[in-house]
């Protein structure tokens, strides 16, 4: 993780003396990042969480006083820096293991603690998805990437994001649902069109499997 511990410190250098320590020790890279550099590919982007809700409203409060930092459309904070796109995570801090737990697929809840030089990295190239996760349309508009990347995803887990969305109340219709269903290739998964045209024509059945709790699915 050479190339992270080189940004973190970058991060380090520029933050003001009372932000120094607490980004220095309490600071974790997670999610694609990760992922991406053990895999030996460039990331897209740089997330980072804070491991105390305290901290990271200190760095917001900081940020919101800097006109280099932006808000997301999500409330994150994102950072170009040294040439990267680095985003700070508002929505969540905590334990690492809490943190990474709530995102959306199984390839994306890795981490990496500068400090401590420490690194958890133990998903395979099957795309796993996360019923709990926060946002699981955004999840579904990246399908496509990740298979692009190499990785697969079966049919049992296309199932769970269908569930899960219909469960959401973001999807109404299925115009809505086909719209948003768009983005996945079918030749690059295990029969992903038929998967979607059936998704798209029973959404109700898929509201009734789910019951409107996302913590019952059976799977």
């Amino acid at each position: 993780m050479k190339e992270l511990l080189e940004l973190h410190e970058k991060i380090v250098n520029v933050m003001p003396d009372h932000l120094k320590q607490m980004v220095k020790e309490r600071t974790y890279f997670a999610g694609g990042c990760v992922r991406d550099l053990v895999r030996l590919k460039e990331p897209n982007d740089y997330d980072i969480f804070f491991e105390k809700k305290e901290d990271m409203l200190v760095f917001c409060k900081y940020a919101e006083s800097n006109k280099v930092f932006e808000k997301s459309p999500l409330g994150n904070i994102d950072w170009d820096f040294d040439n990267k796109k680095i985003q700070f995570i508002t929505l969540v801090s905590g334990s690492p293991n809490d943190v990474v737990s709530k995102f959306d697929f199984n390839i994306n809840q890795v981490y990496f603690k500068p400090f401590t030089n420490k690194l958890l990295y133990r998903y395979g190239s099957e795309i796993k998805f996360n019923v709990k996760a926060t946002a699981p349309i955004s999840a579904l508009t990246r399908i496509n990437k990740f298979l692009k990347m190499g990785y697969t995803i079966s049919e049992t887990q296309l199932l769970k994001m269908a569930v899960v969305i219909a469960n959401s109340g973001v999807i109404t219709s299925q115009e809505d649902l086909e719209k948003r269903s768009n983005c996945i290739s079918a030749s690059q998964a295990l029969s992903v069109s038929g998967i979607i045209e059936e998704l798209a024509s029973e959404i109700d059945m898929f509201k009734a499997l789910g019951n409107g709790n996302k913590d019952e699915f059976p799977f």
